[in-house]
């Protein structure tokens, strides 16, 4: 799972079929247009979208575990905010067993530390041609989050052999700015 107030993604992976089975998001942002909710405060009711999302994935889904892309924000409401959302979705959880990968960890995992999410995706798609042309998958970064989050237990328990996991050809990230001044300077 890739959790937001805004846009959490989410997939379902059968341990038996040994496939993705469901992927799915729960996108809250047209909370405002609907007439219903004016004059109501907009996070509650996200909130609550969420919850709604989340117990129906459960039901239609029942899992035996739960993986979860440890949140990150810069800013403090943003923190609140992811908070929030975390001890919703925790709380529909809550007595499952939880992983929760940082998104250095999945990205380490899937290609490598520094790649960026259509990095990530290619290697992806290139490990399951299922997700080729799927278009949840490249249309919504959540979802492809949630994969890429899935995969990365699936490999780090070793349901899928690191050996079978292609990690692709890709190049290690282009430098940033300060990385170039640095250079320079050292000249």
């Amino acid at each position: 799972m890739d959790l937001s107030l805004t846009d959490s993604g989410v997939a379902v992976y059968s341990l038996s079929e040994k496939r993705i089975v469901h992927m799915d998001n729960c996108n809250t942002d047209s909370v405002r247009s609907v007439k219903k909710y004016r004059g109501y405060e907009l996070n509650p009711i996200k909130l609550n979208m969420q919850r709604e999302f989340f117990e129906d994935i459960k039901r239609k889904f029942p899992p035996k575990l739960v993986v979860f892309e440890r949140g990150f924000a810069r800013y403090r409401n943003e923190v609140m905010v992811l908070n929030q959302v975390n001890g919703v979705v925790f709380s529909i959880f809550w007595n499952y067993t939880h992983f929760l990968y940082t998104p250095k960890g999945v990205k380490a995992e899937i290609v490598h530390g520094s790649a960026d999410k259509e990095v990530v995706r290619d290697v992806l798609i290139l490990n399951n041609p299922e997700l080729k042309g799927n278009k949840e998958f490249y249309d919504n970064d959540n979802i492809s989050d949630a994969v890429a989050v899935l995969y990365t237990y699936l490999l780090k328990n070793k349901i899928i052999p690191k050996s079978e996991w292609n990690k692709g050809e890709f190049p290690r990230s282009i430098q940033t700015r300060r990385k170039m001044v640095k250079k320079k300077n050292i000249k």
